[in-house]
């Protein structure tokens, strides 16, 4: 699963998902491979790829508050503008949830 700027993407299902938390799925094990992040969904036997960006989004996950506030994180690191990168943020997580890599959490 490549991240990259600028995203050509918009997140599935629309709606405010920048509003939403996500944790990842209890079902997924992850483990760091030099700047890239390795996913195995147990239930598929399938492997995931994360490059630089999604394996930091993945790594913010668990702690920020929301998707908005890994967004505002990454815009400290990244030079692109804020509100792209909450889209693509957004994108990312949608596409994580529809592979049931991560599930929304209680706001």
């Amino acid at each position: 699963m490549s991240f990259r700027w600028p995203f050509q993407g918009k997140p599935p299902g629309g709606g405010n998902a920048s509003a939403r938390r996500y944790r990842p799925s209890p079902d997924v094990m992850s483990a760091l491979h030099g700047d890239k992040i390795v996913l195995l969904d147990m239930r598929s036997e399938q492997y995931y790829t994360l490059d630089d960006v999604g394996a930091k989004i993945w790594t913010l996950m668990p702690d920020a508050p929301s998707a908005a506030q890994i967004a505002a994180g990454l815009a400290q690191v990244y030079e692109a503008p804020a509100e792209q990168i909450r889209q693509d943020v957004d994108a990312f997580l949608q596409g994580l949830l529809r592979d049931r890599l991560v599930e929304e959490t209680a706001q």
